[in-house]
C-alpha cells in the first residue's frame, strides 16, 4: 500500500512546505533553516486539505493567529516518519 498523508486545517491558517515546483517561501525559519528543504508553500484555509504522495518531505506551521491540524496517514507508525531535523526526537 502506498504511504500517503492529508493535513486537513480544521482552524486557522496552516503553511504547508512541500518538496517540488510552485511558489518558494521566503520565511524559512532562521534556526535550523539547513533541515527545512521542502520550500513549495501550500496555503491550507479551515475545511481545506492536502494529500502529500509517498516520500515526500514536508513540514507546516500555524499561521498568526495558530491553527488546528489533522493528520490523517494511511500507514502511521513511529518507523514511517523520518525526520530530516536531528534535533527531533520520538
Amino acid at each position: 500500500m502506498e504511504h500517503r498523508r492529508s493535513h486537513p486545517a480544521r482552524s486557522g491558517m496552516v503553511y504547508l512546505y512541500v518538496e517540488g515546483k510552485g511558489r518558494i517561501s521566503t520565511t524559512l525559519p532562521a534556526k535550523h533553516a539547513e533541515y527545512y528543504t521542502a520550500q513549495r508553500e501550500i496555503i491550507l484555509y479551515p475545511g481545506e486539505q492536502y494529500t502529500i504522495p509517498t516520500d515526500t518531505n514536508h513540514w507546516f506551521k500555524a499561521g498568526p493567529e495558530g491553527a488546528i491540524i489533522s493528520e490523517f496517514s494511511s500507514n502511521s507508525d513511529d518507523s514511517s516518519d523520518i525526520f530530516t531535523n536531528p534535533n527531533i526526537v520520538r
